[in-house]
């Protein structure tokens, strides 16, 4: 839930990109007005280079891998929705991989070209994943927490798919006009955490993102 007086839907936001280089982390400041911001533009206004920008997700390469090597590479990714004249934008915190559906009739999301938005219900709210499987495969990577940097606010599960208003995006290639993951090197105050999944889970990878002590 976002706290009073620190709602991320400001026509200006500060957008906190990490880099590999504490001395060279940026923090951008820009409107959303009539024109979309484009991944390309905000790279450029930055200067980012190779060090700090891994990769702009523009092709689906990436996630016709297994879920759980896509999942691990999208931990610390920058999430970013545009909607209308409003923007928002976070770090994905925690995420899991899926590589068989829990349902049978799950299977043909599960089997969606790598890269689409699968926006499922449950009876716990409505989820946020995407797809990721090799060719012929079936897989999925579910976005289980994003952080608000400037604010350390987090939000998690089913409250994702409200806050970033991603419910009309369910079956679209997550990089499109409107909704970016941008893959970039992971905050240095941050850290990697592995949960290994336990017998009667059916996730088969769960990673977390958190501020170091």
């Amino acid at each position: 839930m976002t706290e009073k007086g620190k709602n991320p839907f400001n026509l200006k936001i500060l957008l906190e990109l990490g880099s590999s280089n504490p001395e060279k982390k940026k923090t951008f400041s820009f409107s959303i007005g009539s024109d979309t911001k484009k991944l390309d533009d905000i790279a450029k206004e930055m200067e980012l280079s190779e060090e700090d920008l891994l990769l702009f997700d523009d092709e689906r390469e990436f996630y016709a891998q297994k879920p759980e090597i896509v999942a691990k590479g999208l931990i610390g990714a920058n999430i970013i929705r545009t909607t209308g004249d409003k923007m928002i934008a976070g770090i994905v915190t925690g995420i899991d991989a899926w590589p068989t559906p829990v349902h049978e009739r799950q299977r043909a999301a599960y089997s969606q070209e790598p890269g689409n938005v699968y926006i499922y219900s449950s009876p716990y709210g409505k989820f946020f994943a995407i797809t990721a499987h090799e060719p012929q495969g079936t897989g999925v990577v579910r976005i289980k927490q994003v952080t608000f940097p400037s604010s350390e606010i987090e939000i998690s599960s089913s409250n994702i798919v409200n806050e970033f208003s991603l419910a009309d995006m369910h079956g679209k290639y997550v990089n499109g006009s409107d909704l970016f993951i941008m893959r970039m090197s992971l905050d240095p105050s941050y850290e990697i955490r592995e949960i290994r999944p336990k017998a009667k889970d059916k996730f088969s990878a769960e990673y977390k993102a958190v501020r170091k002590k």
